[in-house]
């Protein structure tokens, strides 16, 4: 059990559910439209991380 759970990727809603739990279950605040957002970081590889 251990080795597949190595090899598994992360759940996809982890880091949205994380940063709503972190509010104490609210959403963040409205931006200036009226929507909400979550933010969810993005790690390039190769030479798109050096085009940054």
């Amino acid at each position: 059990r251990q080795k597949r759970d190595q090899e598994l990727a992360a759940p996809r809603l982890l880091l949205p559910s994380i940063q709503v739990n972190i509010r104490a279950g609210k959403f963040p605040p409205p931006r200036g439209d009226g929507a909400r957002f979550l933010s969810i970081p993005v790690k390039f590889k190769g030479a798109a991380a050096q085009a940054g």
